[in-house]
Parts: C-alpha cells; structure tokens; sequence
C-alpha cells in the first residue's frame, strides 16, 4: 500500500486520515457495542464454557447479547450463532445448507468473484461430497444460468444482488415460470 496508506496533506497544510472503503471487510465499532464490550475486553474475560466465577461471568454476557440480537430480529435466542469472522460465518453457513441437503444432492450457483471463504468451503464440499458447483465468470450469465438451473438450486452464493431484490422470492418466481411452460427438469 505504501503512501496510500498514510495521511495526505491538503492544499491548506492540513493533515486528513487516509479514506478507508473496505466496509465490507470491518469497519469502526459503534459507541455502543464498544461499551457495553468493554467490561469482557477488561475484567469480565473468563471462558464462557466453564464453571469457575469467571466463565460464568462472562457465559450470563453472552447469553444477554444473544437475546437481545434476537429480539432486535424477531428470532428466538437459540437461533443466534456468533462466529468470529465473516469467513467463519460464511463456511459455517454453506456447509449447514448443504449438509442439511446431501441426500438430493445440492447443486450450488455462485460468482467466480465471490471471496475466497466461500470458493474454498464449495471447492472442498465439491471434492469431498460431490457437491455440484456451477462457477460463473463476473462478466454476465449469473441471471441466465440461475434461470435454467433453478429447479436443481440449493443455495445462491453470489457477493451481490440487485438492491431491493429477494433472492429468494425472485428464485421462486423463475422456478414456478419454468415450471409452468413446462421447461423444468
């Protein structure tokens, strides 16, 4: 990265931080959260999975951030999963979907862009339990092959979609389309 990294001086002599547009990666800690972290990033640091003091401590604080994520969502405390990373989430997603859905075989459309966690985990599940993957270049056809492939789709891996579009709803509409000309496999 070099000097883009570093601040640059504007035409007044004033210095001004580097412009930073990875929000997809991270991006800055609400207020909030920080806050109400703080005590387990100090004190409250026990192993929430034992029985001492402390990992009871810090067990109660996880439990209350489950609920109130959940209740901030609709969903019941026991459906929230924290995982440490998108990459974490994004493997421990795809191989839930799929594992739920071996017996028929998943067939899996994805973008030849999406990030690495994503391509790994499908390449690994491909090799390992025939998991059929189509990988589709950046450059177009992800519509056009999701259309003729939409019967057989178990999951939709793809970086980004028409904003206000449901996946999902869209997927139905194509399906039952198909399904009603009489295209469907």
């Amino acid at each position: 990265m070099g000097n883009r990294a570093q601040s640059r001086v504007t035409v007044t002599g004033r210095m001004n931080p580097p412009l930073y547009f990875d929000y997809n990666a991270t991006t800055p800690i609400d207020p909030r959260v920080l806050d109400a972290m703080l005590p387990y990033l100090r004190s409250e640091h026990g192993n929430p999975s034992s029985s001492h003091a402390y990992g009871l401590r810090a067990r109660s604080g996880i439990t209350s951030a489950r609920s109130a994520v959940a209740s901030l969502i609709g969903a019941r405390d026991q459906e929230m999963v924290f995982t440490a990373s998108g990459s974490e989430s994004n493997n421990l997603a795809i191989k839930g979907v799929v594992f739920s859905q071996l017996s028929r075989r998943p067939h899996v459309v994805t973008t030849a862009g999406e990030h690495p966690s994503v391509l790994v985990t499908l390449r690994y599940l491909e090799q390992r339990f025939g998991l059929e993957v189509k990988e589709i270049a950046p450059n177009g056809g992800f519509f056009k092959l999701l259309a003729q492939e939409c019967a057989r789709v178990a999951w939709i891996c793809t970086p980004t979609w028409p904003a206000g579009a449901s996946p999902r709803r869209t997927l139905r509409i194509w399906c039952a389309a198909r399904e009603s000309s009489g295209r469907a496999r």
